[in-house]
């Protein structure tokens, strides 16, 4: 299969209509050397690496990255980013994220972001420790309310989703879950709130393009090394979204 075929089968699958933020940076960044070029492994990573990541790229013989942040990208790398589109697509972040917390009666807190519902009820250390199930790995941001009530109630939003905590108040679940928060969790509003860690919230992407290109032949990894703004976060020995 061709780099450019591989392009066309991505789009079709995470649609830029599906984006939660339009303009934004979206598919290819730059013009791939070549569209007819082949495509046997492909490498997924929330964030571009650094020149230590692209060594591990190409010294590990991948094809094709695919980010999921716009930010920090490599024009000398065949890169296409999805961003909001892989948060809000059928089977994206969003949902994936609703299956994992089992929603009941789901609906979303605006647009195409997020989930809201009921949940079995739960203690904030059994929810927890459904994620750290899911995830294969402990959280790693805050956690904060009462030890021993019962959440009934949840929005999630993967990611930074700190940064829309007014829009996830107007659904008065009992239970905030987000990537990254925007401040103190005890501060949010939220009776119960639960913060996973940006980059581990949004690893699972890779199940979207696992879903498309492995039938194909094609083999797709995780990097094993995030980039973000602060340290490097290594996940090779992790069990996350394996």
């Amino acid at each position: 299969m061709t780099i450019g075929e591989v392009g066309r089968l991505l789009y079709e699958r995470i649609p830029v209509e599906d984006a939660w933020t339009q303009g934004e940076p979206y598919g290819w960044i730059g013009t791939p050397d070549g569209l007819a070029g082949p495509v046997n492994k492909v490498v997924y990573c929330v964030t571009s690496p650094n020149q230590e990541g692209v060594r591990f790229f190409r010294e590990s013989g991948f094809d094709l990255l695919v980010a999921h942040h716009p930010i920090n990208l490599n024009p000398h790398l065949p890169t296409m980013v999805f961003h909001t589109a892989l948060d809000c697509c059928r089977g994206g972040l969003n949902d994936q994220w609703r299956d994992i917390l089992q929603i009941k009666n789901a609906r979303h807190f605006d647009k195409n972001l997020g989930w809201y519902g009921k949940i079995e009820p739960l203690t904030l250390g059994q929810l927890v420790g459904r994620i750290e199930a899911a995830l294969g790995d402990e959280i790693q941001g805050q956690t904060f309310g009462p030890k021993n009530e019962f959440i009934k109630s949840v929005a999630v939003c993967s990611g930074l989703g700190g940064l829309v905590n007014s829009l996830a108040l107007k659904t008065r679940a009992d239970c905030y879950i987000v990537g990254e928060a925007a401040g103190v969790a005890a501060k949010a509003g939220f009776k119960f709130y639960i913060e996973i860690g940006h980059t581990l919230s949004e690893r699972m992407g890779v199940n979207v393009v696992r879903e498309v290109l492995t039938p194909h032949g094609i083999q797709v990894d995780l990097m094993p090394i995030e980039f973000e703004s602060w340290p490097a976060e290594t996940f090779g020995n992790r069990k996350s979204n394996d």
